[in-house]
């Protein structure tokens, strides 16, 4: 038990009175001191940076977690990430914004993204079965393809039928630990031989198991195993040299830990093994990674051509009118997240117990923000989280471009020939039978 609800309550009045860099002279600084670690900074945004960090200093207090990160690029370049409170709350290690840790569902798209790449090389064919890359893969009566799996519309089940492997008495059953996988084929195991929820394309239902056989439909049509093609391929051509796929030793020597609230006391979460879902909720990033992975997708043609980009971005729409996912990025059609005025984006979120994070793409900006946090929040502060990006973190980077002509935003090559305006992306694409 490290503080409770009444003892974050004081702290963040503290911090709020006397501002971040005094808590020193707060009664319960040495319970719970809020240090920063910046990283990147970049001296062209030295004002939005300063009043970014103040916004993130007081939204962390708001939510009471232990630890963020936050990293934010522009043009293809981080130019601000920053850590803020803590990876290890016992040992009092300071948060870096190079800290990895799980990402949950952001693991979804990331896969997706491998998957683009794989179909922009001439490897991967969107709309062939999925046998032709997964032989083992159960005919389940209809066709089923990587296009359709990159959408949530393959007709593979979410956790919530998983009754066999339910821990007892525990409300979150479905994040237990099985494994370990060493293969994406393997983990085909936990799911393969059940039925479909309905046929392929009927609806979009949001799954991490469609991304597992899409994972394994990428390592047939490569040839090599999906985690080496993914860090040969994708991480590494981007930078991302703090991402990989989960192991419960890789994560226990560098992962940050993780904490929940249990009532009204923030607590560490021992590691889960989540081998069985690396593509669907499995695997480990940093802040600057993902804001690296946001920056890559714009404006690295080398790996995604404006034709690919937009392939994923593109809003594919089911037979009963579900249209929510690109290739498995969530585009604002339905506006979930806050999004600012004439700056659409794309995003997703991450959840896994003992962790969150969030990264949105202001795709017609060239401006991304990624946060990770090592703590696993209730919805009310998730919300909280997905609002930092558009609500107060972008506008004052946006006002930053506004005063210097020097700053302006080069446009990302899928935007060339108006090809990101809001009416190309939200045109439904009805997937092919």
């Amino acid at each position: 038990m490290f503080a409770s609800k009444s003892e974050r309550r004081e702290i963040t009045q503290c911090n709020m009175s006397r501002g971040l860099r005094l808590w020193a002279t707060c009664t319960l600084a040495a319970l719970l001191p809020l240090p920063t670690l910046a990283d990147i900074s970049d001296p062209r945004f030295a004002s939005a940076i300063d009043q970014a960090r103040t916004a993130f200093g007081g939204l962390h207090d708001r939510m009471g977690g232990a630890g963020m990160s936050i990293a934010v690029a522009f043009n293809g370049e981080l130019i601000w990430s920053e850590g803020l409170g803590f990876s290890d709350l016992e040992a009092k290690t300071r948060m870096r914004p190079d800290q990895p840790m799980p990402i949950g569902s952001v693991s979804k798209p990331l896969t997706a993204t491998g998957a683009a790449l794989a179909v922009g090389q001439g490897l991967l064919n969107p709309d062939e079965p999925i046998q032709t890359y997964v032989p083992t893969f159960p005919d389940k009566g209809y066709a089923i393809t990587p296009r359709q799996l990159s959408a949530h519309m393959g007709g593979i089940r979410d956790y919530n039928v998983w009754d066999g492997f339910r821990l007892p008495d525990t409300p979150f059953g479905w994040l237990m630990t099985v494994g370990p996988y060493t293969n994406v084929n393997e983990a085909l195991d936990v799911f393969k031989d059940d039925e479909l929820i309905d046929k392929p394309g009927a609806l979009q239902q949001y799954t991490p198991f469609g991304p597992v056989l899409l994972s394994a439909a990428i390592q047939g049509a490569v040839d090599q195993p999906f985690q080496d093609y993914m860090r040969s391929e994708l991480l590494l051509p981007l930078g991302m040299r703090n991402t990989f796929p989960f192991s419960m030793a890789e994560c226990e020597a560098r992962c940050a830990k993780g904490y929940r609230f249990d009532d009204d006391s923030l607590e560490k979460h021992d590691l889960k093994d989540i081998s069985y879902k690396w593509s669907g909720g499995g695997f480990v990033s940093t802040a600057e990674d993902l804001g690296r992975l946001g920056a890559g997708i714009l404006n690295r043609t080398d790996l995604f051509p404006p034709e690919i980009g937009r392939m994923m971005l593109t809003v594919q729409a089911a037979e009963n009118g579900d249209a929510r996912y690109g290739w498995n990025w969530v585009v604002d059609v339905a506006n979930e997240v806050t999004v600012l005025e004439d700056s659409p984006s794309f995003y997703h979120t991450g959840g896994v117990l003992g962790y969150n994070s969030f990264v949105q793409i202001f795709y017609q900006l060239n401006l991304v923000v990624a946060i990770t946090a090592n703590t696993f929040f209730s919805d009310d502060k998730v919300a909280i989280l997905r609002s930092i990006p558009s609500d107060h973190i972008a506008p004052l980077f946006i006002e930053a471009f506004a005063q210097d002509p020097s700053l302006a935003t080069e446009a990302p090559a899928l935007c060339e020939d108006d090809g990101c305006s809001d009416a190309v992306l939200r045109a439904a694409l009805v997937p092919k039978r």
